[in-house]
């Protein structure tokens, strides 16, 4: 599937497919409202626009996508998706040294590579000796940010780690109810005003839209976990993502079914995934639900803790006034450059007051 969705809910939507359709999203609002120019910057208008440098993940994020598809999933997609690197797999330049040594002395047609360089270097060298070597080859190489077998490459240690995380999350109650009996990745798609949005639930049940967000290390002795993930997630716009995606769920019982796909929902495969999501928009009219954040720690010991965000809350209205803000600035820029153009922001000349000094830099 390429280009424009139509309105309606997706469930199974490829990612790529998701991120190929322009429509506004929760990180669409965030780049708005700080560096507009990114909106058109990261996207096919910018002729610098590199699509297969954008999708490389560094391997602190694969481990993060992969814990991802385990937890929301389940364990069958996960393994679908994932396989552990292969003995020998090409990660540091140092690997790739040692292959090219190797196979400048096993094979006459690799005696002339060069083994040092740079890892750019080092890694064409490699897939040029490749398209001289058999798939089935013991030297066939396989480096650590490729597919085998159609299937992303992890560690070991990474396969394990997901494996844990998932296993702690299904067993902890308090988690296992938000990412069970329910569908995940619900894509929405709708038109406002002759705007496009979109949203990607992680998980929907009758009661929560759940966003999954990972961390890394723990707060300082000063600070709850609680306030340093809230703040950690503010200062990357995970109000206005939230905002968004619960309000688009509001909205999405009228619309129509695109796409299903077999995935695992209510604890077993489901022969009509459709009666599944009538299901919980019908439960939601007798209980509206609520959005949470599933707030898993990706780096040391597992921990979790999950935060409801209620439209009560002052800041989810704030985060509805900035989507709007943002879709202004949107509009104003569309018009002023042009769709499908690059989108250059000018800022003009700007006086100094002086509290844009720091405080001590004027005796204050």
């Amino acid at each position: 599937m390429n280009g424009l969705l139509a309105d309606g809910i997706f469930l199974g939507l490829p990612m790529a497919d998701y991120l190929a359709d322009p429509a506004l999203s929760g990180s669409a609002f965030y780049a708005l409202l700080t560096d507009p120019g990114a909106i058109t910057w990261d996207s096919p208008a910018n002729p610098l626009f590199d699509p297969d440098a954008a999708e490389k993940k560094t391997l602190g994020q694969a481990r993060g996508s992969a814990s991802h598809c385990a937890i929301l999933e389940g364990i069958e997609a996960y393994e679908a998706a994932y396989c552990v690197a292969p003995n020998g797999a090409l990660k540091t330049g140092d690997d790739m040294s040692a292959w090219l040594a190797r196979a400048k002395a096993e094979r006459a047609d690799c005696a002339g590579l060069r083994t040092s360089g740079k890892v750019a270097e080092l890694r064409a060298r490699i897939e040029d000796a490749r398209q001289r070597i058999a798939e089935d080859d013991p030297l066939w190489p396989v480096f650590f940010d490729e597919k085998v077998g159609g299937r992303a490459v992890l560690s070991a240690g990474d396969d394990a780690f997901v494996r844990l995380l998932h296993r702690f999350v299904h067993a902890d109650p308090d988690c296992a109810k938000h990412v069970t009996g329910g569908l995940p990745e619900v894509t929405i798609v709708l038109t406002r005003e002759g705007v496009r949005f979109k949203c990607r639930i992680d998980y929907m049940t009758a009661s929560t839209d759940l966003d999954l967000k990972t961390y890394g290390r723990p707060p300082n002795l000063d600070m709850d976990l609680k306030r340093h993930l809230v703040r950690q997630n503010f200062y990357n716009g995970a109000h206005l993502q939230a905002a968004h995606n619960h309000s688009m769920a509001a909205q999405a019982g009228q619309l129509a079914l695109h796409q299903d796909l077999p995935i695992k929902c209510w604890g077993e495969t489901s022969a009509n995934r459709a009666t599944d999501l009538t299901s919980i928009f019908l439960l939601r009219e007798y209980k509206p639900a609520v959005f949470r954040w599933l707030f898993v720690r990706m780096d040391g010991a597992p921990a979790s803790m999950v935060v409801p965000f209620r439209q009560s809350d002052g800041m989810y209205q704030h985060a509805l006034e900035q989507i709007d803000q943002a879709t202004d600035i949107y509009r104003e820029y569309s018009e002023r450059c042009g769709a499908g153009e690059l989108w250059l922001t000018s800022h003009g000349e700007q006086e100094i007051d002086d509290t844009d000094w720091p405080l001590g830099a004027w005796g204050g």
